[in-house]
């Protein structure tokens, strides 16, 4: 069916309506490792004949989304959006370190923590222009996040 929950007409007739599409949006499954794998695949009809099965696509997950589970601290950035400095502020942390990732989850800054600490500054030289995360880490573990955005 086109756009408009039609049936296309053939391409014989009318070139241009004869095109369709189909539009999806996935959001993946919590827990999903690196090395997982997703197969998948769909059965098509046109007109009035038989079914035609596509190929089966695989998935193959090649990194973590970096998102765990969070015991969760109060975390506050200001000012946010920002084009110079931001601070973040948090609970105190026993041994504590700051990531901050980019849209794709790639650490582009890291920063350690003294025991106790209770707030960073962080610059936006060498961010990106866009939305960041920034994650607080005590003893290894995620304990919060906020998100950032980098206005240059």
């Amino acid at each position: 069916m086109n756009r408009h929950g039609c049936w296309l007409p053939d391409s014989t007739s009318n070139e241009i309506e004869s095109h369709g599409f189909v539009a999806f949006s996935v959001a993946p499954e919590p827990g999903l490792l690196p090395g997982a794998q997703i197969l998948n695949s769909a059965t098509i009809w046109f007109d009035f004949n038989g079914a035609v099965q596509t190929n089966t696509s695989i998935f193959s997950v090649d990194q973590s989304t970096g998102v765990s589970v969070i015991v969760s601290t109060s975390m506050s950035a200001y000012p946010n959006p920002f084009t110079n400095t931001t601070l973040i502020t948090f609970a105190p942390t026993s041994e504590g370190e700051l990531l901050i990732r980019d849209a794709l989850g790639r650490v582009v800054a890291r920063k350690r923590l003294a025991a106790g600490s209770t707030a960073v500054e962080v610059a936006c030289a060498g961010l990106a222009s866009g939305v960041h995360v920034a994650s607080l880490l005590d003893a290894g573990h995620t304990i919060g996040t906020v998100r950032l955005l980098v206005e240059h």
